[in-house]
């Protein structure tokens, strides 16, 4: 992966992976403006994903799954400055996102929803390495984000909101393999991340508070689908995950702490639509969470414990944009939130003993 902004025009991504499951993505604007990205999986869902520009006509992307649950992406170009993406869900749920390109320097982003409601991304680039990105929504919430390129190596990100919330974000790159991410809010909170790389695989991620409170991550790749990440605060509390591929559909995750209390998380893909998630502490206690697709619209959650006290979840999308959650335990206590975003968006919540 390779970002120069220099001169302004050199973004060369590179992602290539060709097995069972393939990932080509390149990206080149040097002179060509090539981009040719082609995700393709071969397990229970196929998604195939091809983008390529060479001919500056051919935009088509197509995610199917095997339930029946179809994305269509179309991308047109209506003239040499427009360009208009539709996205369309089976229950025929729609986003329009229009990309216009109002003059050299300002891009116009509008993205429609079916109903009606609308957030408006304008990218300027003022002079010199200044970008301007504004963010409104239909309620005149108004974001704007500065990214400003103070150096070579300096990128510096401001975000305000209407009310004048202020985030600064600076990152710096000390050298080649460490870079310095540093937010700093209106009351002068800052908060210092530092991203280093060890070596080809070994990455250390610092997080250091006003307070001078500290998590140290550490992300190391062993071998063969082990990662290894190690999360550590100042009082010398360490929690270690460990993430490992098992097979093609198995994941399992430990997590340690100091005082040896593990947590094993396995997730299990049963079968095409039903996925089992164990977790199981140092002292045998055992929960299961079974999460399945009834249908295009309906998923079930299911949380066993050890003695055998269930928890089902029901979640299901009454109509466009009503969803309705049950939550129900063996001694019937029922309690069911329905949250409305039609146009009050109203959040209702009801409890009964």
């Amino acid at each position: 992966m390779t970002i120069e902004t220099l001169n302004q025009e050199i973004f060369v991504i590179t992602i290539e992976k060709l097995n069972q499951k393939i990932f080509v993505i390149t990206i080149e604007t040097l002179n060509q403006e090539i981009f040719v990205i082609i995700i393709e999986t071969l397990d229970q869902e196929n998604f195939v994903i091809t983008v390529e520009t060479l001919n500056q006509e051919i935009f088509v992307i197509t995610k199917e799954t095997w339930n029946q649950e179809i994305f269509v992406i179309t991308i047109e170009i209506l003239d040499q400055e427009i360009f208009v993406i539709t996205i369309e869900t089976l229950n025929h749920e729609i986003f329009v996102i229009t990309i216009e390109t109002l003059n050299q320097e300002i891009f116009v982003i509008t993205i429609v929803t079916l109903n009606q409601e609308m957030f408006v991304i304008t990218i300027e680039s003022l002079n010199h390495g200044i970008f301007v990105i504004t963010i409104e929504t239909l309620n005149q919430e108004i974001f704007v984000i500065t990214i400003e390129t103070l150096n070579q190596e300096m990128y510096a990100i401001t975000i305000e909101i209407l009310k004048q919330e202020i985030f600064v974000i600076t990152i710096e790159t000390l050298n080649q393999e460490i870079f310095v991410i540093t937010i700093e809010t209106l009351n002068h909170e800052i908060f210092v991340i530092t991203i280093e790389t060890l070596n080809q695989e070994i990455f250390v991620i610092t997080i250091v508070t006003l307070n001078q409170e500290m998590f140290v991550i550490t992300i190391e790749t062993l071998n063969h689908g082990i990662f290894v990440i190690t999360i550590e605060t100042l009082n010398q509390e360490i929690f270690v995950i460990t993430i490992e591929t098992l097979n093609q559909e198995m994941y399992a995750i430990t997590i340690e702490t100091l005082k040896q209390e593990i947590f094993v998380i396995t997730i299990e893909t049963l079968n095409q639509e039903m996925y089992a998630i164990t977790i199981e502490t140092l002292n045998q206690e055992i929960f299961v969470i079974t999460i399945e697709t009834l249908n295009q619209e309906i998923y079930a959650i299911t949380i066993e414990t050890l003695i055998q006290e269930i928890f089902v979840i029901t979640k299901e999308t009454l109509n466009q944009e009503i969803f309705e959650v049950t939550k129900e335990a063996l001694n019937h206590k029922i309690f069911v939130i329905t949250v409305e975003t039609l146009n009050q968006e109203s959040f209702v919540s009801q409890k009964r003993h």
